[in-house]
C-alpha cells in the first residue's frame, strides 16, 4: 500500500440523516473543532455520510492493509542522514519484543539532534494487530479493552504505547465497540484501526472515514505530516493552541507521534526535547509519510516492548529516560493507550 498525500472528499448524504446519526451516537454532543488542511487553511467540513460514530463515511473502504508484496521480514533501510545519525548506533534498526511468525515484529532505533534523543519504533502490521484500550476513566463507560493488558493477553503482547491528549483537549473523538465515547470530528487527525487489526492514519472525512471494517478510531489535533512533508500547521505561530500545552509553556518538551511509512507500516516516534517542527522532521527522517501527534510532556510519553509470558514476562522501554516503568501498561491506567498484539 502506497501512502501519499492524495485526498478525496466523500459523497454527501442528506443533512438530516447526518444530524440524526450524530445525535444517536453521541447523545447530541458535538465534536471538537476541525483541524487544518495540508496547506494550513482552516479545514472546511466536507460533505460526509453519517456513520455510527458520528463521523464521516467513505463509501468504498479505508486504505488497504499491507500486502504480501512487501519484504518477508525486516525493518526499513537504516536512517543514514548525517543530520540525525550523530551517535554510535543511530539509525540502525534492532529487533525488539517477542518474535512473531518467525521474525521480529518491532524494530527500534535512536536518533540524536539538537541535544534531544529520539526513539523510533517500526511495527510490522503483517505480524501485529493494533488494539485501542480505554483507560479506567478516560473515556468513561465499559469497553471490551480497558484499563490494562492483563491475563492471557499478555502472552501475545508485543508493544504498548501512549495515545493522544486527554479527550477534552484532543479536538477530536474516540470510537470503539461500535459506539463513540466522544463524537468523531471532521478534519481531525485520526488513527483508524480496522477489524483485521491493521491501522491507517488520515484526516477524518478526507483520507479516512466510517466504513464497515472500522473497529476503532482515536483522533488527536490535526495531521502533523502529510505526503512526507510537515503540514502548514507545523509553522503556525500559536504553537501551544495548535499542538498542545507543554510543561511550563516551553514548546521544547517530550513529544510523540504515530506515522505510516510508504509501505503502510507503522512508525512510533518519541523525542525527549522537541518542538512540533522537530518531531515532524524526525518522523520524515524515519520514513513517515503521514503522521499525527500523540501525547506530549515528560510524564505521558511511553513505549514499551514485551517478551515471554506469565512469570517470565519481560518488558523494556524504547528510551530509558521515559518516565513510566516498562510494565506501566500491565497495571490499571486511567488514560487510553494502544497495544500491538501478535497475530
Amino acid at each position: 500500500m502506497a501512502v501519499t498525500g492524495a485526498r478525496r472528499r466523500v459523497r454527501p448524504w442528506p443533512a438530516g440523516l447526518l444530524v440524526l446519526s450524530l445525535l444517536a451516537a453521541c447523545g447530541g454532543a458535538g465534536g471538537g473543532p476541525p483541524g487544518s488542511e495540508p496547506d494550513g487553511r482552516q479545514a472546511t467540513p466536507p460533505p460526509v455520510n453519517a456513520g455510527p460514530g458520528g463521523g464521516a463515511t467513505v463509501p468504498t473502504s479505508t486504505p488497504a492493509a499491507p500486502t504480501t508484496t512487501l519484504p518477508p521480514s525486516g525493518p526499513p533501510p537504516a536512517i543514514t542522514d548525517p543530520a540525525w545519525s550523530t551517535s554510535a548506533g543511530d539509525g540502525r534498526w534492532q529487533g525488539a519484543g517477542r518474535r512473531v511468525l518467525g521474525a521480529p515484529a518491532v524494530f527500534t532505533t535512536t536518533l540524536h539532534r539538537g541535544g534531544s534523543t529520539y526513539g523510533v519504533a517500526w511495527m510490522d502490521q503483517r505480524r501485529l494487530r493494533l488494539v485501542l484500550y480505554a483507560g479506567t476513566s478516560q473515556p468513561a463507560g465499559v469497553w471490551a479493552h480497558d484499563g490494562a493488558v492483563a491475563g492471557a493477553d499478555t502472552s501475545s503482547l508485543v508493544a504498548a504505547f501512549n495515545s493522544g491528549f486527554k479527550l477534552a483537549e484532543s479536538q477530536g473523538g474516540w470510537y470503539a465497540d461500535g459506539r463513540a465515547a466522544v463524537a468523531l470530528a471532521v478534519g481531525a487527525a485520526s488513527l483508524v484501526i480496522r477489524s483485521d487489526g491493521t491501522a491507517t492514519i488520515g484526516s477524518w472525512g478526507l483520507d479516512v472515514g466510517m466504513t464497515a471494517d472500522v473497529a476503532a478510531v482515536r483522533q488527536n489535533l490535526q495531521l502533523l505530516v502529510d505526503g512526507g512533508a510537515p503540514t502548514a500547521a507545523v509553522g503556525f505561530p500559536d504553537q501551544i493552541h495548535t499542538w498542545g500545552d507543554p510543561l511550563h509553556e516551553n514548546v521544547v518538551t517530550w513529544r510523540s507521534a504515530i506515522a505510516l511509512d510508504r509501505a503502510g507500516q507503522l512508525l512510533y516516534v518519541a523525542a525527549s526535547a522537541a518542538t512540533p517542527a522537530d518531531l515532524a522532521a524526525a518522523v520524515i527522517a524515519a520514513g513517515g509519510q503521514r503522521a499525527m501527534e500523540l501525547d506530549i510532556n515528560p510524564q505521558w510519553v511511553s513505549f514499551d516492548t514485551f517478551t515471554g509470558s506469565g512469570p517470565s514476562l519481560s518488558a523494556a522501554k524504547l528510551l530509558p529516560t521515559m518516565a513510566f516503568p516498562a510494565t506501566h501498561f500491565l497495571q490499571p491506567y486511567f488514560r487510553d493507550f494502544f497495544a500491538a498484539m501478535a497475530r
